[in-house]
């Protein structure tokens, strides 16, 4: 790319003494809408054909993607561009689109590529929505690199890059279409448009880590507010040492970033003397949980608990100390603490969400 037209995109502007930011508003491809010189990129795993269509979108032209996938596993349908200008900035990719999905689920995705062949890449948080054309964003601000990078620890920098795709990570079987009439980088900020609802009933998705000496089994039974599912704990904890009980589950391939806080739905009874309930988001390294621990309830309440309140455990070590939002992994929901004299636990959970 041309880095005189990459260092210009990116610098101040000086009038009459002034000094004015630019802003960040760069088609993705060619053409206003950065949708005209779009290339369907051949993928392993998925049967796709692009068209383009004059008007599909109240008069605007879209190009549009009619794809099959037969498997499981997850698989991308990408379009190609090649911006014109400077992305340097850019904090979210806004694609304007629309999606037909017979079966499977579906996610905004960008991925960015350098001359020697590192990627970079970013999922949408939230499912694509089906319908009508809408718009969706995908954060841009810190991508993850791609498995395959040839220096791992390359640092994502728009200067570098020379072209991106635009398109959707789709698992399970699925059939359908996509059609795209306008994809730009922007400086403005991700915000996520509503909250993320985990799913959580369904004990496959947990795993449970404890003590030897606790005892522990979760179900999930359709005792929830309003008869809802939820999970449902029972434990006992031995008296007099400190114990632990962590269930974990692994969280969708997405990161937080555009969220402010965690909602959970919950009731619990502890034994005498545990003071709450451990409730953690795991990084690759660390685990940052909840001060001061959420209290037990034996009604069904709501907390909503800021990221912000998110502390590295004492017995964690994490690169920065710091709760990084595109790199928590899992969650965990469970207890631990001295017992003055041991006994039964419950601890039930109806919903967990994100939320903006």
């Amino acid at each position: 790319m041309n880095t005189r037209l990459l260092t210009v995109a990116v610098a101040a502007v000086c009038v009459a003494g002034v000094v004015v930011a630019q802003t960040v508003n760069v088609p993705v491809g060619g053409g206003a809408a950065g949708i005209d010189d779009l290339k369907l990129v051949q993928l392993g795993g998925i049967e796709a054909k692009l068209e383009r269509l004059p008007d599909a979108d109240a008069g605007k032209p879209a190009a549009k993607v009619t794809f099959k996938k037969a498997d499981e596993p997850r698989r991308l349908v990408a379009l190609e561009a090649r911006p014109g200008k400077s992305a340097v900035g850019a904090k979210a990719l806004v694609a304007r689109y629309r999606l037909t999905l017979k079966t499977g689920e579906a996610r905004l995705a960008l991925v960015a590529w350098d001359a020697a062949g590192n990627a970079w890449h970013k999922t949408g948080s939230e499912p694509a929505k089906t319908g009508a054309f809408t718009d969706g964003r995908v954060a841009a601000s810190s991508p993850r690199p791609a498995a395959f990078n040839q220096e791992p620890a390359l640092e994502f920098n728009w200067d570098d890059i020379e072209k991106v795709w635009v398109g959707l990570v789709i698992d399970g079987a699925a059939e359908g279409t996509f059609e795209l009439s306008a994809a730009r980088l922007t400086d403005e900020p991700y915000r996520a448009a509503e909250p993320l609802a985990l799913t959580i009933a369904d004990t496959k998705l947990w795993s449970i880590g404890k003590d030897p000496a606790v005892t522990a089994e979760m179900t999930v039974a359709d005792e929830g507010p309003n008869g809802g599912a939820c999970t449902k704990l029972a434990f006992t904890f031995p008296g007099g040492k400190h114990m632990y009980l962590v269930p974990s589950m692994a969280l969708p391939q997405s990161d937080l970033e555009g969220y402010s806080a965690l909602e959970i739905t919950y009731k619990a009874e502890l034994p005498p003397g545990i003071q709450g309930l451990l409730l953690m988001l795991g990084e690759s390294g660390g685990q940052f949980m909840v001060e001061p621990m959420p209290a037990p309830s034996e009604k069904w309440i709501t907390a909503t608990i800021p990221f912000a309140d998110f502390k590295l455990g004492g017995w964690s070590k994490d690169d920065n100390g710091v709760l990084d939002l595109d790199r928590v992994q899992s969650l965990m929901i469970g207890t631990h603490g001295a017992s003055t004299g041991g006994g039964p636990g419950l601890i039930m959970v109806s919903d967990v969400r994100f939320v903006p």
